[in-house]
């Protein structure tokens, strides 16, 4: 419960010339006890020590939860003084190894109840204004120097504060605490007049307790070490970890740095203390040589690949692990014919090693795209053959691709069996439309006509087809029947612009027609004329009813046919086509039924009303019927003077 001073200037002296050796060094080579300051209560847990200008100054905490701050510079003068008494020379002040002086007194300037569990360590910063104490309560706290004035709590950590310190050159604290992490606080006094400081980064990264810390490299980096026994370093500005070392088998407990942060000691729970040197400088010249090589076998890699040298190319490409480099190399081995597919095989015989591995993972990566799937059999199949099963498996790392390999291969040969089952189904479509031939008739003697292919024999029957119809092909190359053409309305001119004519026949076919219908009638639709077999009834616009009128599907009444009358001479009308019914006798059909348009009924059933109500009135006249001027037209007709014909109108009712 008591605070030594120890002057350990000889001993230091003597450990850097190499003097002091084996156990105990330090206690022969003169290292002694100069002050003694008693007034804790309870074990001293936590000392810190800083110097500016020559004005030294001392801080302690411990169990007892007081935090105390030390006159150092007093409790050299008073062991100085008792030195120069002793020895009857008041001037002879520097000689105090040969001193047989007791310790003398060491008296704190303050002291202050800092929380409320054991304080566990304490820091003071570098202009020795700031102290700082934390505790297991989960708190630091900022104290003005050396009167030990509260300036702050520093509150975020959700387990017990082990560790304190300050920067050496910003204005922030860091704190490391049972909840892994390590925080970074703002020392400003304008953040912490409110009475809590300001948490600007949390670094996260051990697995256990942070338990020590220190700030290297001009405030730019942070050394912690903690119950896992690694030892992190992080960058403050990134708040990343840096490097990670395994330091300790156990909790490693201390950690202290040299003025320049070159040399690190550890202290762990195995008790072993482990020296650290800083490497950076070497870390860089072996990055920089590691890039320059790098460098130059990137541009062999692309000289190689452009030279044509693909198995050199696949090479480096698997040297420097770059999978796609590798993949462009293999592709063009395949490409390359007989030639390529023996460097790939050669290839495949003759990686080892690393390189053997980042084969096998740039085939899985392949394997795993549809794209990429063939070279990635390929090399497959390649490592295979000249591999066997036990060298592959001995690699290590290769046993963890070989599900993915077998799964994906296993997908890409069922794709490719559903294809090859595909193009069965298109062999026989061909086959059936004679383009493609079966085995059999290939191997039968060559016909003495030339077969008949199905584009030339279609070009042929188009060229060979009449304007009005189009010629079509069977499905086995037989020419099937040409479509007939079905005649055109144009207008016929005059007064009345409702007026049509049949666009497909002329005024000068009446001694071209069959079996009596007339000029103006087509042979197809002349009733006891023409060939039954060029057409059917179906080429009527409308089907007619019983007597003779052209069904519509309006409400209006069905407008007259206009009776074509022949001009000067007397010559004869132009009889109206044959009935629907003649028709369809004439080509062996049954007749067709009649059906009346909406008009026709709705005038049928006025008529009926118009009757029931005046059954004294005389019967209507019926209304003439298309088909009665039709009919009558097929009869001889009579000359008539040579006077102009009126031309007939259609009248169209409006309701």
């Amino acid at each position: 419960m008591a605070l030594r001073l120890w002057d350990v200037t000889t001993a230091a002296a003597a450990v850097a010339s190499g003097d002091a050796t084996g156990h105990g060094a330090a206690s022969t080579s003169g290292a002694r006890c100069i002050a003694i300051g008693e007034g804790h209560v309870g074990a001293v847990a936590a000392v810190a020590f800083g110097h500016k200008n020559g004005t030294p100054i001392a801080m302690s905490g411990g169990a007892d939860k007081v935090a105390r701050v030390w006159d150092v510079r007093g409790a050299l003068h008073s062991h100085r003084a008792a030195a120069a008494a002793a020895a009857g020379d008041d001037d002879d002040d520097d000689d105090l190894e040969e001193s047989p002086l007791r310790p003398v007194p060491f008296l704190a300037k303050s002291a202050a109840i800092a929380h409320d569990k054991a304080v566990n360590c304490c820091a003071i910063a570098p202009n020795l204004t700031l102290g700082a104490t934390c505790s297991g309560d989960r708190t630091a706290r900022l104290w003005r120097l050396p009167d030990l004035i509260p300036c702050g709590v520093l509150r975020g950590h959700k387990r017990g504060v082990w560790a304190v310190a300050f920067s050496p050159a910003d204005r922030v604290v860091a704190t490391a605490g049972g909840d892994k992490t390590i925080k970074i606080w703002s020392c400003d006094p304008n953040t912490y007049k409110s009475g809590s400081g300001a948490c600007l980064r949390t670094l996260e990264g051990h697995t256990a307790a942070a338990l020590a810390l220190k700030f290297v490299s001009g405030g730019t980096q942070i050394v912690s070490t903690g119950g896992d026994g690694l030892l992190l370093l992080w960058g403050v500005r990134t708040g990343a970890a840096i490097a990670t070392l395994d330091a300790h088998e156990d909790k490693a407990w201390a950690l202290a740095v040299d003025d320049d942060g070159d040399v690190l000691a550890t202290g762990g729970a195995d008790a072993k203390l482990t020296l650290w040197n800083d490497a950076t400088a070497e870390a860089a010249a072996e990055e920089a040589a590691a890039n320059a090589s790098r460098a130059g076998a990137t541009q062999e890699l692309s000289n190689a690949a452009a030279s044509g040298q693909h198995d050199k190319a696949a090479r480096l490409a698997l040297k420097l692990n770059h999978p796609h480099a590798l993949l462009v190399a293999v592709k063009a081995m395949i490409a390359n014919g007989a030639i390529g597919c023996a460097q790939l095989e050669s290839l495949a015989a003759t990686v080892k090693g690393v390189a053997l591995l980042r084969f096998v993972c740039a085939i899985k990566a392949w394997n795993s795209n549809a794209r990429f799937c063939d070279p990635a059999q390929r090399c497959l199949a390649a490592l295979l053959r000249h591999r066997s099963l036990r060298e592959l498996s001995g690699v290590k790392g290769v046993k963890d691709h070989v599900a993915s390999l077998k799964a994906y291969t296993t997908r890409h040969f069922a794709r490719a069996g559903r294809l090859v089952r595909g193009t069965y189904l298109l062999d026989v479509a061909l086959a059936g439309m004679g383009v493609l031939l079966d085995d059999e008739e290939k191997s039968a003697p060559a016909p003495s006509a030339p077969p008949r292919r199905l584009l030339a024999e279609m070009a042929r029957n188009w060229d060979s087809g009449r304007d009005d119809s189009v010629p079509m092909v069977g499905a086995l190359g037989a020419p099937a029947k040409q479509a007939a053409a079905l005649p055109a309305l144009r207008t016929r001119g005059g007064d009345d612009e409702d007026d049509f004519d049949l666009g497909h026949f002329s005024e000068d076919d009446d001694d071209d027609g069959g079996g009596g219908g007339g000029g103006a009638v087509p042979d197809r639709f002349a009733a006891g004329g023409g060939d039954g077999d060029d057409d059917d009834d179906d080429d009527l616009s409308a089907e007619e009813d019983g007597d003779g009128d052209v069904e519509s599907d309006s409400d209006d009444a069905p407008d007259e046919v206009a009776t074509v009358k022949r001009g000067k001479g007397g010559a004869k009308e132009k009889p109206p086509p044959a009935k629907s019914a003649d028709a369809a006798a004439a080509l062996g059909l049954s007749a067709i039924s009649p059906r009346k348009t909406r008009g026709q009924r709705r005038a049928e059933s006025e008529s009926d009303s118009e009757a029931a109500a005046a059954p004294e009135a005389a019967p209507a006249k019926p209304k003439k019927r298309a088909a009665t001027k039709r009919k009558a037209a097929l009869a001889p007709v009579e000359e008539e003077p040579a006077t102009q014909p009126k031309r007939a109108t259609r009248a169209r009712s409006k309701k």
